[in-house]
């Protein structure tokens, strides 16, 4: 993804202010729906070779069969042996582990910070690389683009993991597109399915800032962090999907006569609001496992300890109940904990099991 976004720069891309919707179709480009009725597509010929659709136009197909497998990709495949090696394949594309969920009008340099917190290894399905983007060139190029997208559920519901790019942090994009609301349900209805929370470069920090305002211990967050965290509540509060839009009218009521046939829009909302919450109090749950963890390793005494230890077990318990940042969580030389004597659900082993994944120091639990 970074090759990419540098080959956009070098083509002529403001790679600063560029939008994922420009990286695809060009600078400017605009849905039309004129056009649309009269083709099956909304977008005329992208103006400027900044883009996906003019890189892959030779092959009026997906980014990825593009580069992977077309006679006037050579060039680019020279490029990524030199960057990458002989392997380049192998170490660029694979079986999909984690699904992008994001609005396309939203940063595109965001688009790939969103992915800094996904492991080494990992491969991650997204739209602008899979999906054929030439639904002007055709039957055949329209049928590729509707089973690609076809495709979406079942990519969502193998990978089991989905990461929201989240932006702006008080009001995010895609909370208002009908294509990410079903995105981030199908996942959270999938047994096992984990939604995460994905930011640009500096949006991470920001949202700790937030957090702050949620926390039942520690230093009270500044008041310029209440604002935009009351700000996100009441926006996730307000999720309409009756409301949510998608670029092409016939998307947004296909997604909602679903919607309607899974149950409806009341439940579909609710449902995806405590999802929405999970996610973001799972940087809450960081930041009050850091401030009681911190408390326990500076108790003194029996009685210290006690007191200290009763927190630190409710916090693993919320903590179980969500997905917390991978962060590191530093507490200060911790290298064993004991809790038993410790009433103990499968929350708080939910939420032992994330602690101990972020806390390299823990070495022995009791």
């Amino acid at each position: 993804m970074k090759w990419l976004l540098a080959k956009l720069g070098e083509l002529g891309a403001d790679v600063k202010t560029l939008t994922t919707h420009d990286a695809v179709h060009g600078l400017g480009a605009k849905w039309q729906a004129k056009r649309h009725s009269e083709t099956g597509f909304g977008y005329a010929q992208p103006t400027t070779a900044a883009c996906i659709r003019a890189i892959t136009a030779p092959g009026q197909t997906s980014l990825y069969y593009f580069l992977t497998q077309h006679p006037a990709a050579e060039g680019l495949r020279a490029e990524l042996r030199t960057k990458f090696g002989d392997d380049w394949q192998c170490k660029c594309f694979g079986r999909a582990t984690h699904f992008l969920s994001h609005s396309w009008g939203m940063p595109f340099a965001g688009f790939i910070s969103a992915l800094a917190d996904v492991p080494a290894g990992s491969f991650v399905w997204n739209d602008i690389l899979a999906i054929n983007q030439h639904g002007d060139a055709g039957p055949l190029a329209r049928a590729a683009m509707g089973a690609d997208l076809n495709s979406l559920e079942g990519v969502i519901r193998h990978t089991k993991r989905t990461v929201l790019y989240f932006h702006p942090l008080d009001a995010p994009a895609p909370i208002k597109r009908v294509w990410c609301l079903y995105e981030i349900l199908t996942v959270v209805s999938t047994e096992g399915g984990e939604l995460t929370l994905g930011f640009t470069s500096s949006g991470k920090k920001e949202m700790f800032q937030i957090a702050r305002a949620f926390c039942k211990v520690g230093p009270a967050a500044d008041n310029k962090d209440i604002k935009p965290a009351k700000k996100l509540e009441k926006t996730i509060a307000k999720l309409d999907s009756k409301r949510a839009e998608a670029t092409v009218p016939a998307d947004a009521e296909m997604i909602k006569r679903k919607i309607v046939k899974s149950g409806g829009h009341k439940d579909f909302d609710e449902n995806l609001r405590r999802a929405l919450m999970s996610a973001v109090m799972g940087f809450t749950s960081h930041l009050e496992l850091v401030e009681t963890g911190r408390a326990l390793t500076a108790a003194t005494s029996k009685t210290a300890l006690d007191e200290a230890l009763n927190p630190f077990v409710e916090d693993l318990k919320r903590a179980g109940m969500r997905s917390i940042s991978s962060d590191a969580i530093n507490l200060r030389g911790l290298k064993s904990l004991d809790l038993s004597g410790k009433e103990l659900t499968d929350g708080h082993a939910k939420g032992l099991a994330q602690l101990v994944g972020r806390c390299k120091s823990i070495s022995s639990l009791k």
